[in-house]
């Protein structure tokens, strides 16, 4: 709980004095843990969480509401292990201390939440060169 918090206020450094991620803050997050959509792909999965989590868009995501979803290992949420969330704060697993200005990094895995088709002969080339 105390690492889901931690990066919690790390997002809340970007962003105006409230105790909520709003959506520009949480995109952050949701960038690093593999959302590659548009802007208006991610307004619209912003508010599908926010409904998730019954929270109101227009305050953002409290503490609770994030570190649910970051604990959630359900198709709905975006769950982080331990090391993952030490990852985001610039700390090694072997050395817990933080630096005074952690950087955010990729966790190691990425679990998709939505999949986007593509045209048949676009799908052609992955299916050759990982299924034979």
């Amino acid at each position: 709980r105390e690492l889901c918090e931690a990066v919690f206020q790390r997002l809340l450094q970007g962003s105006a004095a409230t105790a909520a991620l709003d959506s520009r803050s949480f995109h952050q997050f949701a960038v690093l843990t593999g959302f590659e959509g548009s802007d208006e792909e991610w307004s619209a999965e912003y508010e599908g969480l926010c409904e998730y989590l019954s929270c109101d868009p227009a305050v953002g995501l409290p503490v609770e509401a994030f570190c649910s979803l970051v604990d959630d290992e359900s198709d709905d949420g975006c769950y982080c292990d331990d090391e993952e969330l030490l990852r985001f704060l610039g700390v090694s697993a072997k050395d817990e201390e933080a630096s005074a200005e952690p950087e955010l990094k990729r966790p190691a895995s990425v679990l998709l939440r939505q999949q986007y088709r593509m045209h048949p002969s676009m799908n052609r080339f992955p299916s050759r060169q990982f299924y034979g």
